[in-house]
This record gives structure tokens, C-alpha cells and sequence, in this order.
């Protein structure tokens, strides 16, 4: 502690000898995440194995493995890179030449009791398909799909002329093996014109988290958000 008396400053002794500041550290709440290190540590450990786009292919020339399976149009890695981003309480990667896709999100922003400021975490993949034909429906299968509770895998279908077609998803949390692998499937609300192209974006994404606050008894959410998974196929049809 430190006076001003229209001079020096001039130190004043704590009357406590610092007794208050160990009683108030003593009595604080414990900080949610820290008590969790192994959630978030485990998350960047996940981060880390998947390797960043940026470096092996920024935006490499789509160049599906396309084949007919009945009716269907296939498309297989690699894909392109879509929209990714988040605050600096994220981290975003996906890999479009493996078509895998990872989302952290470590939750130390302010309490909050409804609204969690902040941007979470969206990394997204894209496929572009030539449109020939009447079609009615989009399905993307994933794989290896761990996902906490409040992560969403998300996948959205647009027409270069018709616009908005579709929208699918797939919530977390995915902890069981069962629950590792699927299918989203996007019906068409209408079928695209021939000649234009047809974008189909998938990927991870999350709200902004709030750190809980025990103090007051106010929620929040989890000290991380985490997910990842491999998208092997997407059809057209």
C-alpha cells in the first residue's frame, strides 16, 4: 500500500502484515480451469496432430476421386479449404488433403449468466460440384467424430445461381464408439439449375464459452470445447 502526502510517496507499513491479501487467496473460488488441465491439455495435444493446411495445401485445385454410385456423384479427399476462425481463445485446423477438421475452444473469457462474448471456433471444408442433372439430396459421411458436449458438426448447401439450398447437422457430444461415425443428410429444398455449381461447406463449429463463477452461483460453460473428425465422402444426388 502507498499515501501521497504532496510530496515523495511514502510506503505505509499493512497494518496486517499481509495476512489479508493470504486470507482473500485462501477464500477465493478455485479457477475452473485449472482444475481440469488434463481436458485442455489433451485438446492441444489433439490440435497438434493435425496437420495445418496452410502448410501443405493453402488452396490446392480440387481434384476429387468423383465416381458414379448409382445415381450419386462421389467426392473424396482432397477437398478445399472453407471458412475457418475464431477469437484468441481458439484454435482452428483442418487438413483439406485428408479431410479432417479439429476445433479447440479454452473457455477463460469473462462470467457471464446468459451472453458469452467472443467468437468460438468455425473450420470448415469445401466441395464444389458441377451441377448436370436434377438432383435432390447431399449426404456426408464422418468418421473418427469426438466431439464435447457443445460442438457442432455443421454442414450448409448453396447454389452459385439458386442460393441457399440446405442445411444439416450433427450434435455433440460423441464420446461412444457408436457414435463415431454417421451421416448427414441434407434434402434439397429445391433441385439447382444446370450450369451452375453447387458449394457444399462441413465442418466444426461452437458458440463463445463463458468461464463459470462459482462465487456467485452463475453458469457457464465447460473449461474447453473440443472436437475433431474425418469427412471420407461426400455424395451427390
Amino acid at each position: 500500500m502507498r499515501g501521497r502526502v504532496n510530496g515523495p510517496i511514502i510506503p505505509i507499513p499493512d497494518p496486517l502484515g499481509g495476512r489479508a491479501d493470504d486470507e482473500r487467496s485462501a477464500n477465493r473460488a478455485p479457477d475452473p480451469v485449472d482444475q481440469a488441465p488434463d481436458v485442455v491439455d489433451e485438446g492441444r495435444r489433439a490440435v497438434e496432430d493435425v496437420p495445418n493446411p496452410t502448410e501443405e495445401a493453402p488452396d490446392a485445385p480440387q481434384e476429387p476421386e468423383s465416381s458414379q454410385a448409382g445415381a450419386a456423384t462421389v467426392h473424396r479427399p482432397p477437398y478445399r479449404a472453407g471458412p475457418s476462425g475464431g477469437d484468441n481463445h481458439t484454435v482452428t485446423k483442418n487438413n483439406p488433403q485428408a479431410g479432417t477438421v479439429m476445433v479447440l475452444e479454452h473457455n477463460t473469457r469473462q462470467a457471464a449468466f446468459v451472453h458469452c462474448i467472443g467468437n468460438g471456433p468455425m473450420s470448415m471444408l469445401r466441395v464444389e460440384h458441377p451441377v448436370t442433372e436434377p438432383l435432390s439430396s447431399v449426404k456426408i459421411d464422418y468418421s473418427s467424430a469426438v466431439l464435447t458436449d457443445s460442438v457442432v458438426m455443421n454442414a450448409v448447401v448453396t447454389g452459385s445461381s439458386s442460393g441457399w439450398l440446405g442445411q444439416g447437422a450433427s450434435l455433440g457430444p460423441k464420446e461412444a464408439p457408436d457414435d463415431w461415425a454417421g451421416t448427414i443428410d441434407i434434402p434439397l429444398d429445391r433441385s439447382p439449375e444446370a450450369g451452375e455449381t453447387l458449394t457444399i461447406q462441413f465442418g466444426l463449429q461452437t458458440h463463445a464459452g463463458c468461464l463459470p463463477y462459482p462465487v456467485l452461483g452463475l453458469p457457464g460453460s465447460r473449461p474447453a470445447e473440443t472436437g475433431r473428425a474425418a469427412f471420407p465422402r461426400v455424395s451427390v444426388s
